[in-house]
């Protein structure tokens, strides 16, 4: 989370040969964001941190065939819109599917809930990589993710 690569970086990055050979194959590396942010615990209410990524999510479900939409859709870039991992819906206030709710300083709409086929690998809430820079006034990315290979 504490990462910066900023938009001229990721360009370069993603200009390299090694990453220019998976671009031919259709395969583009992710650019994402990552920001914590602060929950109430439906059990007692209490706050605890939970992170927002924000992803082109063409891409980052591609990098991550296990990562499955378990009820409602993705999210759609560009949108307003997040997907939240289903445990993460059970435990903390979040609102149901199809409600509006906010992160960071913007209303976004709650699409959908996803879950992982291996658990260990840790999603926390999606959305749009631009909504949630800008809802954060985080203007840099935290990661250029590239396919495996």
């Amino acid at each position: 989370m504490q990462s910066i690569v900023d938009r001229e970086e990721a360009a370069i990055l993603e200009s390299q040969p090694e990453i220019e050979a998976f671009l031919m194959g259709g395969d583009l590396p992710a650019r994402e964001v990552v920001v914590l942010i602060s929950l109430n615990r439906r059990s007692d209410r209490s706050a605890a941190n939970i992170t927002v990524r924000g992803a082109y999510p063409e891409d980052s479900f591609a990098l991550r065939p296990q990562l499955q939409i378990s009820a409602g859709r993705r999210f759609r870039s560009g949108a307003a819109e997040v997907v939240i991992g289903k445990s993460i819906a059970r435990r903390f206030a979040v609102g149901g599917l199809g409600e509006t709710i906010t992160f960071g300083n913007a209303p976004v709409d709650h699409r959908g809930h996803h879950g992982l086929r291996w658990e260990r690998l840790r999603i926390g809430n999606l959305g749009d990589v631009n909504l949630v820079m800008n809802s954060f006034r985080r203007p840099v990315y935290s990661s250029v993710i590239g396919p495996p290979g």
